[in-house]
């Protein structure tokens, strides 16, 4: 590959939604890895209308997740005291031990994925929150 020309080698989805606006056409032409988490409780892109259909367009089938015990906003940044108060239901219908849960099953997940997909040295679990596999230079 030419200096300077950057590619993808593998790809991680969550809640794909919107899928449909690319076409079997254009998901004919993904060739990486691909892999997806679906959040199974999520109401507003339930996963069964908005990723399951799709998948067949894909040249090779992607590595799921399924989180059965996830809605929309679980594998997001826990709320604040704050925000709980002025965002509510925007902060999920899971409490913090199954937030955790949830979000542990998804940073495992995508590093396996990662590193079967394209190797080297698994980091170590952090206590929250996926780590991209390059290190600081």
């Amino acid at each position: 590959r030419p200096a300077g020309v950057r590619e993808l080698r593998a790809m991680g989805c969550r809640d794909p939604a919107g899928v449909m606006l690319y076409g079997a056409e254009g998901l004919q032409h993904v060739v990486m890895p691909v892999s997806m988490i679906e959040d199974s409780k999520d109401a507003l892109y339930p996963p069964d209308e908005h990723a399951q259909p799709y998948y067949a367009w894909l040249p090779a089938p992607p590595s799921v997740l399924r989180l059965p015990e996830a809605d929309h906003f679980s594998l997001f940044a826990p709320c604040s005291e704050e925000s709980m108060e002025s965002l509510g239901e925007l902060c999920g219908g899971v409490s913090r031990e199954e937030r955790d849960s949830v979000v542990s099953q998804r940073d495992t997940f995508l590093l396996h994925f990662f590193h079967s997909s394209m190797g080297g040295a698994l980091p170590p679990v952090r206590p929250w929150g996926f780590i991209a596999a390059r290190e600081p230079q």
